[in-house]
């Protein structure tokens, strides 16, 4: 099916795309990754692809299809910017992150893991 964030998982590769403080697998998006999600507002990012935190539904903050584009006001282009943006943040601080999600822009608030 196009537009499935779930198959965003087959582009997983390993911990290369595990992101612990934020308790996700991510991928960049990118040309593979593109034809998988909604239209996209913004082409850069990284693009969550599965949650590994042992979460509640009313805890999820993060779903498969997210695209992350900042990290407390750091722009995230790719996967490897935002595991530096989160690994210089203190576990347990809460951290703001600018998404699209289905169209949409939203500002997510998370406690680092």
């Amino acid at each position: 099916r196009p537009q499935d964030p779930d198959r965003i998982l087959s582009l997983v590769e390993g911990e290369v795309n595990h992101v612990p403080k934020l308790g996700i697998l991510a991928v960049d998006l990118s040309e593979r990754a593109t034809p998988l999600l909604p239209p996209l507002r913004r082409l850069s990012g990284a693009v969550v692809a599965g949650v590994v935190a042992d979460l509640s539904a009313e805890e999820l903050f993060l779903l498969p299809g997210d695209l992350i584009f900042s990290v407390n006001n750091t722009k995230v282009g790719s996967l490897a910017e935002l595991k530096a943006a989160v690994q210089v943040l203190p576990s347990g601080q809460p951290v703001v992150l600018h998404i699209e999600r289905l169209g949409q822009f939203q500002f997510v608030v998370a406690d680092l893991n």
